[in-house]
């Protein structure tokens, strides 16, 4: 292999290794915001708070047995 192959297959393994660098450090969002404690409200991240967090879904029992539907004659 001559000199100038040498350099270009050393330049190709150098940017290969870089990209490599890159892609280790870079912050994968999806499990930032999961763990990070904020909550989207409105499309934009914010601080929970009474407002924000989730009720407990309140059960309505309706009994209508004691009302009666009235057979109007024509």
């Amino acid at each position: 292999m001559t000199e100038e192959g040498r350099n270009v297959v050393d330049s190709l393994i150098t940017l290969k290794e870089e990209d490599n660098k890159i892609k280790i450090n870079q912050i994968e969002l999806d499990n930032y915001f999961n763990n990070s404690g904020f909550i989207e409200y409105n499309k934009k991240l914010k601080k929970p708070i009474e407002d924000y967090n989730l009720r407990e879904k309140q059960i309505v029992r309706n009994d209508m047995s004691k009302y009666k539907l009235k057979k109007y004659g024509r």
